[in-house]
């Protein structure tokens, strides 16, 4: 391997193959195990979604890539000719000729192409994971959707029913004039905007169910039971050896960097081994002037250009060089991004404990407030305005409950901690065995 590129991989990713196998696992809270769906549902929606079916594909592709480059480049080649010469005085002569050549690959090379292969099928077997890791957050992401739409919607529900139910009372309250017109008129008006509000959460609500139907109908059992509120989450504590340790040692995307890296450098050492080209060694068989001339000979063909090949030996070589600097940049943004989703985490926390504290405080002023005003000492108006407040308060406390929950499953699901113990890059062909298998087995 070229001292630049090795120096760059343990910069990029230290040791990461001597880390412990799997960095202890993290334990996912209680709290955000409830508001998961099943494992069993979600195994099978990763699995069966089209994503992960194309990365199977691709990791088929691969295989076959990597197969024809052990074989090599060479093939046999084949010539024959026959001719019906005619000679003056002589007479006529059917000739012919049968040559086979192959082109001999250098030891060095086919070393190099076998453990170029073999980093091909690693690079695509990580990338199949990454895939169902990919898919694995968008199904998360798109289940918390739903659930705080549904929990918005729960609670703007319940919020109407009880504006309705009150201004029934004050209407009831006007014919016989123990309430104002005005009241009535401001109660009117909440119960509008009440009802707007409902209207428009429950088409996110809508949105967000349609959404995980048409990608996962794996969850429509699920989606289609009642789901009960998002319970209060719990402030995640970072293991102890810190988030990209444990994240590293599961990545697959980090470990398609390192294959990457690589084969880039593999491909610089084939170009460098091309400065000795390989021969090309042939048997060649004749018959001339009617079989009166025979023979049999060998051919030798060596490919000139030795200026060329090391000019494209040192291209290849600037290529790794470059590459290499790419994916430390990638490796270094990856890490950046895990510090601020970590720190975003902690951010959201304390946002959901202000908003839960704040939501607390407006329903308890408004209660008051109603007290008051059921006594004459306050002013309706007054009383409506707390009760806006309130709910927009409980709101963004229902909101920024979910994010704190989407932060630590997002934390957790890198860290493998669930969902993604499954191994998912077999490829199609390797399922197909095990189906083939399994019949023979009947």
């Amino acid at each position: 391997m070229n001292t630049p590129l090795k120096s760059a991989l343990r910069m990029a990713l230290g040791l990461s193959w001597m880390l412990p196998l799997c960095a202890a696992a993290q334990d996912v809270p209680a709290t955000l195990l409830r508001i998961l769906p099943s494992e069993a549902l979600v195994q099978g929606a990763l699995d069966d979604s089209l994503e992960l079916q194309a990365a199977r594909a691709g990791v088929d592709r691969v295989l076959a890539e990597a197969e024809l480059r052990q074989r090599g480049p060479h093939e046999a080649s084949l010539t024959a000719d026959w001719l019906r010469r005619d000679v003056d005085q002589e007479g006529r002569f059917s000739e012919w000729n049968l040559g086979i050549s192959q082109a001999l690959r250098w030891p060095k090379k086919r070393g190099i192409d076998h453990a170029t292969a073999a980093r091909m099928t690693d690079l695509a077997r990580a990338t199949a994971e990454d895939v169902r890791h990919q898919v694995a957050l968008d199904l998360l992401q798109s289940w918390m959707q739903w659930r705080v739409a549904s929990d918005l919607m729960r609670s703007v529900a319940a919020r109407e029913a009880a504006t309705q139910r009150e201004w029934q009372a004050m209407q009831t309250q006007w014919q016989v004039g123990q309430a104002s017109a005005a009241e009535l008129d401001a109660l009117t008006q909440l119960q509008a905007e009440v009802r707007a509000e409902a209207l428009v959460v429950q088409q996110h609500q809508q949105a967000a169910e349609s959404a995980l139907r048409t990608r996962y109908p794996q969850l429509v059992p699920q989606i289609s039971e009642d789901v009960p509120e998002l319970p209060l989450p719990e402030r995640l504590s970072p293991p102890e050896e810190g988030w990209w340790t444990v994240v590293e040692s599961h990545s697959h995307e980090l470990e398609m960097v390192r294959q990457q890296m690589l084969i880039a450098d593999l491909a610089a050492n084939r170009q460098a081994a091309e400065r000795r080209p390989d021969p090309t060694l042939g048997l060649r068989v004749l018959s001339e002037r009617d079989g009166a001339e025979r023979g049999v000979g060998l051919t030798l063909s060596i490919p000139l250009g030795v200026a060329r090949r090391g000019w494209q030996a040192q291209q290849a070589t600037a290529y790794a060089a470059e590459l290499s600097a790419r994916l430390n940049a990638e490796v270094r943004e990856m890490k950046l991004a895990l510090q601020q989703r970590e720190q975003a985490a902690n951010a959201l926390w304390q946002q959901w404990q202000a908003w839960q504290a704040a939501a607390l405080a407006a329903e308890t002023r408004a209660e008051r407030l109603k007290i008051g005003w059921e006594l004459g000492d306050v002013a309706f108006d007054l009383l409506l305005q707390s009760r806006r407040a309130a709910a927009e308060a409980r709101t963004r406390e229902i909101e920024a409950r979910a994010a704190v929950h989407l932060a630590n499953a997002g934390l957790l699901l890198d860290a493998h901690a669930f969902w993604l113990g499954h191994p998912s890059h077999e490829s199609q062909e390797t399922d197909r065995q095990r189906a083939g298998d399994g019949l023979s087995a009947q």
